[in-house]
């Protein structure tokens, strides 16, 4: 439940958002800005309903139809297609629509159509060329289809298009964890260059701790982790590789502590899940 200066402080971002977007003069703009802010806090309800009243309001938005496409996937007991009809609207009204191109890539990649979310996405990717994180999701649809030499490519592109950003040093760091690629020789010096620039980011030094454990160095892995602990005590991510590191020192208490603080900070996620495998596993 969330307290009150919570509930205040969302309510003053809300507030903003709707004086920034009625500076547009246009209602459905200002919807379809309260729907995206309501969308970043995971109220997808009142989000698919700000989404839908920008549509009627304006039934050639192709932004507010790509919008309620995505927000209905997130509603509760959706049906199988539910988001389909509204993303081939926005399709319909605007093929160079950033948001729908994006949106429908996303919606084919949670069918398991990689090929379909591909032609998507490198739609969207030539529409905003200079988008790092446009790159970093063309590298890992290249990557699930198995060719990472063209995934490698893309990860690199992000990079050279933001040499600054230590979330997409970071992506390139866990591809390359997740592939076994350049770990030494690509993977460490992003991990250290994404530590310089965010130093008190749990991330930041998570990557750095999961890249020394690969290559052997247990000693400073953990410590990094616990670094990434004291930035930010519940953070999943490190939590659970804490607990891989603790099996390996055979700590058994200390392992089954972060695997179960992973679990129950990040449920019905990858994390929680690779948790629950490393906890059966036990002897």
């Amino acid at each position: 439940q969330k307290s009150d200066s919570e509930n205040a402080s969302q309510s003053s971002q809300l507030a903003h958002t709707i004086q920034r977007a009625q500076l547009k003069d246009a209602p459905s703009y200002t919807l379809l800005a309260v729907g995206q802010e309501l969308a970043a806090k995971n109220q997808w309800e009142l989000a698919a309903h700000a989404f839908w009243r920008a549509t009627q309001l304006r039934p050639d938005y192709a932004e507010a139809w790509a919008y309620l496409g995505e927000a209905n996937q997130h509603l509760d007991e959706t049906p199988a297609e539910a988001g389909l009809v509204e993303l081939k609207k926005a399709i319909e009204q605007n093929p160079e629509s950033l948001a729908a191109n994006t949106f429908f890539a996303i919606y084919w990649q949670r069918k398991g159509d990689i090929e379909e979310a591909q032609e998507y996405l490198l739609t969207a990717a030539s529409l905003d060329p200079s988008n790092p994180a446009l790159q970093i999701y063309v590298g890992e649809l290249w990557a699930q289809q198995g060719d990472l030499t063209a995934a490698q490519s893309h990860y690199q592109k992000a990079l050279e298009l933001d040499t600054h950003s230590a979330a997409t040093l970071q992506a390139l760091v866990e591809f390359s964890i997740r592939y076994n690629l350049d770990l030494r020789a690509t993977a460490l010096p992003a991990a250290r260059q994404a530590v310089l620039l965010a130093p008190d980011d749990p991330a930041s030094l998570d990557v750095m701790g999961q890249i020394l454990f690969r290559l052997g160095d247990s000693l400073n892995a953990k410590r990094f982790w616990l670094r990434a602990l004291e930035e930010d005590a519940v953070y999943a991510p490190t939590h659970l590789h804490l607990g891989l590191c603790y099996i390996f020192q055979d700590q058994p208490d200390l392992a089954r502590e972060h695997l179960a603080m992973a679990i129950s900070l990040a449920p019905d996620s990858a994390i929680a899940a690779h948790a629950q495998r490393l906890l059966e596993d036990f002897p």
